[in-house]
């Protein structure tokens, strides 16, 4: 798998360049492709580069406080007058921001905002997979084939060796742009106190305490931890973010029994995440599919005992492919092996230290200074 090679960068950086980038996203919520966009942009300028991020649409206002965000229609797009809006606002703000690289988060946004640069005459044009191609829909996994075939991105990135492996059967032609550059974390610490945190969210300070973070959403698939909560009297359960399916989960731990123990706290500021975490005794996450969680990372900087879904992303994040076993992980199906996982490690405190530490060192891999860096030299 290619990487970024970050001679180019520290040759061309030495001399002084500074770049106009912009990046555009989908949609504007807290999600973890527009969590890498707000942090590779903090970084970005940092370093001295002009940068601005934009969102096609907001479905949810958490970056709507930053002045370098911008949104170009206010609500999820309802017809085909929202969907020129977006376009005409789009080619408008390429042609009079002129960024000297522009780069595209998630599906949708890499196949028209790429099509659409490479029209108005922007020579880099970098597109970003934060998924295993085989869950996007299939006009968009159909387009994004197509055009990475054709030449449109000039650079085409990867954010995991799982994503990669799901372009095994791509032609030549798409993956000869293709370089991975792994997400990066800030490395930050708690501000607020256990105890509070417990005691805001109506939490036992001495109750055994599960914490997820994630859209509620099939694919993040939280059914599996609400179905667990019977089964684990005297635990709670957190899970911090929204999205549609949070009515149904709401409901099912109603129709469980267990709705005083499942807290549905919603979105959280991504700088609040690292407190909601330090609540926590473990971090679950059992996703049917991911790219390289950020949530997962987060809760593992934070030297959590994790127990998370058997899937190729999070074998790749906990090195179970290079035997160092930072998590104890499970079939994403199978909620009784969850529930075992979880009373082991509550009975076994060797065991969650040793899990948590094994957490904390492998999440060194994943810096966001390391991150930024690899993109700016794919910008050069």
């Amino acid at each position: 798998m290619p990487k970024a090679d970050l001679a180019a960068y520290t040759l061309s950086y030495k001399k002084g360049e500074s770049m106009k980038v912009v990046q555009v996203v989908t949609q504007m919520e807290g999600g973890g492709a527009q969590r890498v966009a707000v942090l590779l942009a903090e970084q970005l300028m940092k370093r001295g580069h002009e940068t601005e991020v934009w969102f096609l649409y907001q479905k949810r206002d958490t970056y709507a406080s930053l002045p370098w965000a911008k949104v170009f229609l206010s609500h999820p797009p309802g017809n085909l007058f929202d969907v020129c809006k977006i376009l005409f606002t789009l080619a408008v703000m390429i042609i009079k921001t002129k960024p000297q690289v522009l780069i595209s988060h998630t599906h949708y946004s890499n196949v028209i905002v790429q099509s659409l640069a490479l029209l108005l005459g922007v020579k880099r044009r970098i597109a970003v997979q934060h998924s295993p191609v085989e869950s996007y829909p299939k006009l968009a996994l159909l387009l994004d084939r197509i055009i990475g075939s054709m030449g449109v991105y000039t650079r085409n990135i990867v954010v995991s060796g799982a994503v990669y492996e799901s372009l095994k059967r791509y032609p030549k032609s798409y993956i000869r742009k293709v370089m991975q550059i792994d997400n990066g974390i800030p490395f930050s610490q708690p501000t607020m106190d256990r105890e509070e945190l417990r005691e805001r969210f109506s939490i036992p300070g001495n109750a055994p305490l599960l914490v997820n973070v994630g859209r509620l959403s099939k694919p993040k698939n939280q059914r599996v931890l609400i179905e667990m909560m019977p089964f684990l009297p005297g635990f709670h359960l957190v899970i911090a973010g929204d999205g549609e399916l949070r009515d149904d989960l709401k409901k099912f731990s109603v129709e469980l029994g267990c709705e005083d123990r499942v807290h549905l706290i919603g979105e959280v500021a991504p700088e609040d995440v690292v407190n909601i975490l330090h609540m926590a005794d473990i971090f679950i996450f059992p996703s049917l599919y991911e790219a390289m969680g950020i949530a997962l990372i987060e809760a593992m900087n934070q030297g959590l005992p994790i127990i998370a879904s058997d899937i190729p992303a999070t074998r790749e994040v906990t090195g179970a492919e290079e035997g160092v076993h930072a998590a104890i992980l499970v079939s994403p199906e199978d909620t009784v092996g969850f529930i075992e996982a979880v009373n082991r490690v509550l009975a076994d405190q060797v065991l969650a230290e040793r899990l948590g530490k094994k957490a904390k060192e492998r999440a060194k891999r994943y810096r966001v200074e390391d991150m930024a860096d690899k993109y700016i030299d794919c910008s050069l």
